[in-house]
């Protein structure tokens, strides 16, 4: 057995051929890999490269997923690399950019819960530091690990937000559904998972209030006015405050599910907004201000009691999908068909009889949804859509329905119920 003692709180052993590390005498874990794969005619890849997940990320693949015995090396090699690997780290004051995270992070906790002073001296300021770096696979490792919540969420809460941000939290705890401090919410907001809050280069970007059963709009969050994403569904908002225009470099607003009724004028000012939901909600009149809204690429109105659809429609040019299903909707206006960017446009389960010629131009319309309406004749200017892919226009009062696959040869759903 060959021992190699780092300091009196960390060691490693070869048993067995397998390299141990030894945290206060205790066996903490075993050495699985190198970090080895850097090729001389690569090493110029590695220049900007900040810490070994950086690294890892460039030679695109785990390093864990290499066996050793494809590069020969003996078990005696390896444990002197290793050795040399973490005497360096800890000579440089347990800097985790040296090591993988998967081992520099637990066994740093592992010396801070032994006692090394060192160790918990550092402990919270790698943290933070690495959290703060925003390589993807760091920040993921540290807040499913626990490390933010367990170990630095005051400290996170303070860095990551100005003193004005954090007493605005600080009264939102109010409307959260437990007694939680907000600062039990830190996390990164990925877009396959949505999280209370989210950060963006120190500055609170993304807030989540769903569910929460409220009554109105917090007045307070106009106040967060570096907002790039807010989601207020599923509650029981029945206005929106003027103050809303403070939030100018808002990109995403959620409010389905609610009881809007209108829309304040003063929403028009959000001109950086790109999407708009306020689906489930009481509107009778399309509010006409969101058509200043120039940048919009998504635009939800579904299941409400809107009967029409103004003309100045055609002033959102950027729009992309347009989402009115389940209103009232009787008339289309001829503008519709100026909106050159449409590729998704749903109008099912409205009382329209008549589609205008007009949508013809829709060059870059992939699905349009019409069914369940009140349509008699299949509109010819579908035959001119030539991108069009999904076409949904059963439940309608169509008695003959040409052979429109021929004719289309982009489609690729035909839904429809043809009557005999």
């Amino acid at each position: 057995m060959k021992e190699f003692k780092i300091n009196k709180f960390l060691k490693l052993r070869l048993e067995n051929d397998k390299t141990n590390i030894y945290v206060k005498d205790q066996l903490f874990r075993q050495c699985k890999f190198l970090m080895i794969n850097i090729e001389p005619n690569n090493a110029s890849n590695f220049d900007e490269v900040t810490s070994i997940d950086e690294a890892e990320k460039i030679l695109d693949k785990s390093l864990e997923e290499k066996e050793l015995e494809e590069f020969d090396i003996r078990p005696e090699e390896e444990f002197w690399a290793h050795c040399s690997n973490l005497d360096a780290w800890a000579k440089h004051q347990y800097d985790t950019r040296l090591l993988h995270r998967t081992l520099a992070f637990p066994i740093l906790r592992a010396l801070t819960e032994a006692g090394d002073q060192v160790a918990k001296a550092v402990f919270k300021e790698e943290i933070i530091k690495r959290f703060e770096s925003g390589h993807p696979n760091v920040v993921r490792y540290l807040i499913r690990g626990g490390y933010i919540r367990k170990y630095a969420k005051k400290e996170l809460l303070e860095a990551f937000l100005e003193s004005k941000e954090v007493s605005i939290l600080k009264k939102l705890q109010t409307f959260s559904k437990t007694d939680m401090e907000i600062a039990e919410e830190i996390d990164i907001f990925y877009e396959e998972s949505h999280y209370t809050v989210k950060f963006d280069k120190n500055k609170l970007s993304g807030l989540e209030l769903r569910s929460l059963n409220l009554k109105q709009f917090p007045i307070e969050i106009t106040g967060l006015v570096s907002l790039k994403k807010l989601f207020l569904d599923y509650n029981a908002i029945r206005s929106l405050p003027g103050e809303i225009w403070q939030l100018k470099n808002l990109r995403e607003l959620s409010l389905a599910s609610n009881l809007l009724e209108t829309l304040p004028s003063e929403i028009s000012s959000l001109k950086s907004l790109e999407s708009l939901s306020v689906n489930l909600n009481k509107f009778k009149v399309f509010p006409e201000a969101l058509t200043e809204l120039k940048n919009l690429k998504y635009l939800g109105l579904a299941m409400n009691q809107i009967c029409d659809i103004p003309e100045s429609i055609e002033n959102l040019r950027d729009l992309r999908i347009l989402v009115l299903n389940r209103n009232r909707i009787c008339r289309l206006p001829e503008t519709l068909g100026n909106l050159k960017s449409l590729e998704l446009l749903h109008l099912g389960n409205n009382k329209i009889d008549f589609i205008p010629e007009s949508l013809g131009k829709l060059n870059s319309l992939k699905e349009l949804e019409v069914q369940s309406n009140y349509l008699t004749i299949l509109p010819e200017f579908l035959f001119k859509l030539k991108n069009l892919k999904r076409l949904y226009i059963s439940d309608n009062n169509i008695n003959h329905f040409p052979n429109l696959k021929k004719k289309i040869n982009s489609l690729e759903v035909f839904s429809y119920d043809e009557k005999k």
